[in-house]
């Protein structure tokens, strides 16, 4: 696995720990996001988003 894999990997871990958290629905960006999808459906968009991105570190 090269530099960039493990940067995915990483930053899919991140997406997901804000997912379950909640972390990034308080920010004012993450609010808009809150308006569009609602708290649960935020929240799945970044836990699917994590793992896509952990995902797609095995194919690059």
């Amino acid at each position: 696995m090269n530099v960039s894999g493990i940067i995915f990997i990483v930053l899919g871990l991140i997406s997901i720990s804000l997912g379950i958290t909640g972390l990034s629905n308080k920010s004012r960006k993450g609010q808009r996001m809150v308006r569009l999808l609602g708290e649960t459906g935020t929240r799945m968009f970044y836990i699917i988003i994590g793992i896509g991105l952990i995902v797609g570190a095995f194919f690059i």
